[in-house]
């Protein structure tokens, strides 16, 4: 998935906007056909009509590599049903790179099946993988970014789309070269040089398109703070804050700080962000990062309190009746001031196999 920067190649002429929309509208199509759960509950429907009994197969898990797991024994329905749209979705995929992949490679974009996976619990596809852009000449690309203007980006939403799918695979390589977990970070494990050199190539590629993209509006704000981050040597760091959205403003975060006092099983964050907080004020390198995480977390729970102040006793579920004095207590640690470890400990159990 790394971003080719060499513009050794001739510069062919460059398709027509509507030739590029037409082109990443049929991948979009394609995808949305054969790679997404869409593709897996027709499947499913199709096979509850020859064989009822595959329902009761039909269970989807969550897992950290970017693969959902899908109980579908081999013998089911589902199974057969699930085999034969791999395959359907296979020959779309060829047929796609067939019509288009001299076109987008006039733009410097080449389209892979690096996305997204679905299998069954016996390691079976259960749809195809779905097809991304990725840069594969990154001069023909920025040549094609000084021929667009910014209305062009404002009515092809289908172009957008290309451009967001393009930066979503450099923050994803950017992620794999750089995310580290605090055993990590605590031990100043040093990152391979070869994962360093991938990331900072994405990164690179990335400030090398960034004023194109600032004129056309599509700049990428997330790829914008992992060059910040970067050039303040403190990227790793960033992203472990960044993956618990202890950076992330009070008013767009999701089941983040100022929610985590709502999980009626027990949230990690609090302890373990209070630890991040202080490994990173240990150092002077890291010095000014925490003071950016101590503030907005410190932010996070005043709403929290806040939230919570318009919300009678008797009408709070049981796991949040004493949430105050255990925020109270986080905001004196998150301030340099005493504060009760064990009630701490007690408000953020942690798992003995969690990594954050």
């Amino acid at each position: 998935m790394s971003p080719q920067n060499s513009g050794e190649l001739e510069h062919p002429s460059v398709p027509s906007i509507r030739e590029i929309v037409d082109a990443y509208s049929n991948i979009v199509s394609h995808n949305k056909e054969h790679t997404s759960l869409g593709a897996l509950f027709s499947a499913f429907i199709l096979s509850t009509h020859s064989d009822p009994e595959s329902s009761k197969d039909f269970v989807i898990t969550e897992n950290p590599e970017d693969v959902s797991v899908i109980d579908a024994p081999q013998d089911s329905g589902l199974s057969t049903e699930l085999s034969q749209h791999v395959v359907k979705g296979d020959m779309s995929a060829a047929v796609q790179d067939i019509l288009h992949s001299k076109l987008f490679e006039h733009i410097g974009i080449a389209i892979r099946p690096y996305g997204s996976s679905l299998v069954t619990r016996d390691g079976e596809q259960a749809a195809s993988k779905e097809l991304v852009p990725i840069l594969s000449n990154s001069a023909i690309y920025g040549d094609f970014l000084k021929t667009l203007k910014p209305e062009d980006i404002a009515s092809n939403d289908v172009l957008r789309k290309m451009v967001d799918a393009l930066n979503r695979n450099l923050i994803g390589i950017i992620k794999l070269a750089f995310n580290r977990t605090m055993v990590e970070l605590a031990a100043e494990t040093p990152i391979d040089a070869d994962s360093t050199s991938v990331g900072e190539d994405a990164l690179r590629t990335y400030t090398e398109h960034e004023t194109e993209y600032e004129r056309l509006g599509v700049e990428d704000s997330k790829l914008k703070n992992y060059v910040k981050y970067w050039g303040q040597n403190v990227l790793p760091e960033y992203l472990k804050a960044e993956s618990g959205q202890l950076l992330t403003p009070t008013d767009t975060q999701g089941f983040g700080p100022t929610a985590w006092h709502q999980d009626s099983g027990g949230y990690p964050g609090w302890e373990k962000s209070i630890q991040l907080v202080d490994l990173f004020a240990s150092d002077a390198r890291t010095e000014p990062l925490s003071q950016e995480v101590r503030t907005n977390l410190i932010q996070s729970v005043k709403v929290a309190l806040s939230e919570l102040s318009k919300i009678l006793p008797k009408d709070r579920y049981d796991h949040i009746k004493n949430a105050e004095p255990n925020l109270e207590n986080v905001l004196q640690a998150l301030a340099g001031k005493d504060y009760d470890s064990k009630l701490l400990a007690s408000f953020s159990p942690l798992s003995e196999h969690s990594t954050w």
